[in-house]
């Protein structure tokens, strides 16, 4: 990479193609989220009440549950 004579880079795109590139790449992300809503919907839920639920299982084991009757409901 070729660096100028303050030490940075020798180029850089114009803040216009850069603002672009970005709102596009948000725009691609937003599509991609709402072709699997059906799908990423349940994929959070599953996240939130796993989150949610371990702690209670490393409690159980602190307090001398077995590993596996400590995550087996």
């Amino acid at each position: 990479m070729e660096l100028s004579s303050r030490g940075g880079p020798a180029w850089l795109p114009p803040r216009a193609l850069t603002i672009l590139v970005g709102m596009a790449a948000a725009v691609v992300a937003i599509a991609g989220i709402r072709a699997f809503s059906g799908t990423l919907g349940p994929a959070f839920l599953a996240l939130v009440l796993v989150v949610t639920v371990h702690p209670l299982q490393v409690w159980l084991r602190r307090w001398g549950c077995r590993a596996g009757s400590a995550h087996s409901w």
